[in-house]
């Protein structure tokens, strides 16, 4: 019988694998479903048969394909929660090999999808819990391929934080080597047009003839349709994937409670002849609350009486607190921290819950990518108006030489290069050096129609629009702009001091300076891709100061930038 995920905090090898952050009890329906006596939380009824439980969600799938119902769990009471279960539990399971997959979706797909641009077997390829299908996808459409290629960096942060748990798969179409400038995503599939007669009717669930974007479960359930027609559009879909991920992390405490009913009614069921240690659901304690009384760590012993309930928290060995703080926070503890107890042969027990915790700044960041993706950066704050210096040419010639010194002193010139700047070295010494190298990126404040002088020539800085995110610096610099560099420059007004996220692409070569500290510095030949570096910063009360640097080598030359802020404590994950 397959296993409920556990929160991330309480089993740390989870952090490797979807399956703490998603589970699913799979079944695969014959025919049209039947209409049963499921309700959703406000007495209506679910016309439908579940199918699998995603995170805190109960899905079902009706007669129609494009129209599957999703219920919170929280909908059901104790005697349904275990009914729900017990209709789901006996069906096939996620299996180790997508070759071997039992999915409505994947298990068809096993014998027809080829991976794209490498080689492989789907052997040994997990079988994958979500699948990005596309839809009305034409070879060799430039603009088309300019659009989904976007979707690449979302997919590799997805690999890197989630290995083997979701594939892409181009629906109807074969995709070329070349379409992928370079890179090698090892979860990117074709199907060809004429397999897809055996294939549940997923091209049901957008218009025909239509490039879309689906998300959509191993069982074929559709999560998120997005039409593409423009890189908004893509935006907009790779945004509610991110958020649905974070709908489904055990880490988002304002779905903890959804998950609280079903699994307290269905664990005795699950472990009847086993037994599993409590689970912490959610711990309400701020980090950065936290921090500010000097609570640089946690490591603790929680006693957990049979309904899950707290009753003493002794502090070990590398508890860093001051005592007066200790005292305080116990009873906090009690009340913040929600578990589900040990569950022995069905039957909840005491037990104990070891928890630890590090809120020290400098060892314990999160990954980036990570909170791009799962949470913790959730509120966009748009980046518009831009101030662009340009176009600044990379020096056309470098000269270096060898020399050696005779034993009279004489120092003699062996041998002298010249390169320009095409060379790979000249394009990194421009990248590597700025007119403000000896003064700071921190001077650098510009207005409208200031000008700056850079070797001698005096630029000024100019007001460039956006489209979708997308600053073209090639169209607003009006001539050649082939191996250039331009500046651009932005201003934040931050009402508190906070941490931040920046999701930047850019096309080659980019720098960024925030408040004068460099975080990021990447000079490679790339496209502009939506979020392809992802940093994380604190803005400071009041104005802070963004810096970008951007190299072109040869083609078109942009930047796409966008910031995140962390979730509004007023809002509520739905």
């Amino acid at each position: 019988m397959p296993t409920l995920y556990a929160p991330l905090a309480c089993r740390p090898a989870a952090l490797l694998h979807l399956i703490a952050l998603l589970l699913i009890f799979s079944h695969q329906l014959q025919g049209q479903p039947s209409n049963s006596n499921w309700k959703d939380a406000t007495g209506t009824p679910i016309l439908g048969e579940p199918v699998e439980i995603l995170g805190p969600l109960a899905l079902f799938r009706t007669a129609k394909i494009d129209q599957p119902r999703r219920v919170l769990l929280s909908a059901f009471d104790e005697a349904d929660s275990r009914r729900l279960y017990q209709a789901i539990a006996s069906r096939p399971v996620r299996s180790d090999s997508w070759e071997n997959a039992a999915g409505a979706l994947t298990g068809p797909l096993a014998s027809l999808v080829k991976p794209a641009n490498r080689p492989g077997k789907l052997q040994d390829t997990p079988e994958p819990e979500l699948l990005i299908l596309v839809f009305g996808y034409e070879t060799g459409k430039h603009p088309i391929d300019l659009l989904l290629i976007n979707l690449m960096p979302l997919t590799q942060r997805m690999e890197r934080l989630y290995p083997g748990r979701f594939a892409v798969v181009f629906w109807g179409n074969q995709i070329s080597g070349g379409w992928f400038m370079g890179r090698k995503p090892k979860n990117w599939y074709s199907l060809s047009s004429g397999s897809t007669a055996k294939l549940p009717k997923m091209e049901n669930t957008v218009p025909s003839n239509t490039l879309a974007l689906v998300l959509a479960t191993r069982e074929g359930i559709p999560l998120i349709r997005q039409g593409i027609v423009s890189l908004n559009d893509v935006t907009k879909f790779c945004d509610a994937t991110s958020n649905f991920l974070w709908q489904l992390n055990p880490e988002n405490p304002n779905l903890a409670l959804s998950r609280a009913t079903f699994l307290q009614a269905t664990r005795p069921l699950q472990f009847a002849s086993s037994s599993d240690g409590p689970l912490l659901l959610y711990n309400r304690l701020k980090i950065e609350a936290l921090r500010k009384h000097n609570v640089f760590s946690v490591n603790a012993r929680f006693s957990l009486d049979e309904t899950g309930a707290v009753t003493a928290i002794d502090y070990l060995d590398g508890t860093l607190m001051p005592q007066k703080i200790q005292d305080q926070l116990t009873p906090v503890f009690k009340q913040s921290a929600k578990f589900l107890p040990a569950i022995d042969h069905g039957k909840a027990i005491p037990s104990s819950y070891n928890f630890t915790l590090n809120t020290d700044r400098s060892t314990s960041q999160p990954d980036p990518d990570a909170a791009w993706l799962n949470g913790s950066a959730r509120q966009d704050l748009p980046l518009k108006n831009w101030l662009v210096l340009q176009t600044i040419p990379i020096p056309t010639m470098s000269v270096t030489g060898e020399t050696t010194v005779k034993a009279d002193g004489t120092v003699q010139l062996a041998a002298v290069s010249i390169g320009d700047k095409n060379s790979k070295k000249s394009q990194r010494n421009a990248f590597n050096s700025d007119w403000f190298d000896e003064v700071g990126a921190s001077t650098v404040q510009p207005k409208l129609g200031d000008t700056q002088l850079v070797d001698g020539e005096e630029y000024k800085w100019r007001r460039l629009e956006t489209k979708d995110g997308l600053c073209d610096l090639r169209e607003s610099a009006g001539g050649d702009s082939d191996r250039s560099i331009a500046y651009a420059y932005t201003e934040i007004d931050s009402p508190e001091d906070t941490d931040a996220w920046l999701g930047i692409g850019s096309d080659d070569g980019v720098k960024v300076w925030i408040n004068g500290q460099l975080i990021i510095d990447d000079l490679g030949h790339r496209m502009s891709l939506l979020d392809d570096n992802v940093a994380q910063f604190r803005l400071f009360k009041g104005k802070n100061a963004l810096l970008l640097k951007v190299q072109n080598g040869l083609g078109p030359w942009s930047f796409i930038a966008r910031l995140r802020l962390p979730p509004d404590p007023s809002s509520k994950s739905k």
